[in-house]
């Protein structure tokens, strides 16, 4: 339940952080469409840019829980607190929240005008 919620604070946060991207970078964007950058292509770069940050958050939020978690174990006396394929999932869903979150505003800047953006 926890990580559920955590998941979609972490999208909600990605995805206001990708609009506050977009808009602040308008004129970069009309820039790119104007010397024949295509929709495809800005949608990707924002895509991409989304999913590498959320990445980062999920492997350093990985690493940090592996390390709290040797720690405790080692304080406990217990052994096998890694399992490999929770952290896989973890990274598999950082992706997931990534393009997820992503989609929006990479449609949004895809959409800019070029004339538009550059004002």
């Amino acid at each position: 339940m926890v990580a559920g919620i955590s998941l979609v604070v972490g999208g909600i946060v990605a995805a206001s952080l990708m609009v506050a991207s977009v808009n602040e970078r308008a004129g970069e964007i009309g820039l790119r469409r104007a010397v024949g950058a295509r929709s495809e292509d800005i949608r990707m770069q924002f895509l991409i840019e989304t999913t590498a940050t959320t990445l980062a958050g999920g492997a350093g939020g990985i690493v940090v829980g592996y390390v709290l978690a040797q720690m405790s174990a080692t304080r406990l006396h217990l052994d096998g607190v890694a399992p490999w394929s929770a952290a896989l999932l973890g990274i598999a869903a950082s992706i997931v929240v990534g393009l997820a979150a992503g989609l929006l505003p990479a449609q949004r800047a895809a959409r800019m005008s070029p004339i538009d953006a550059l004002r």
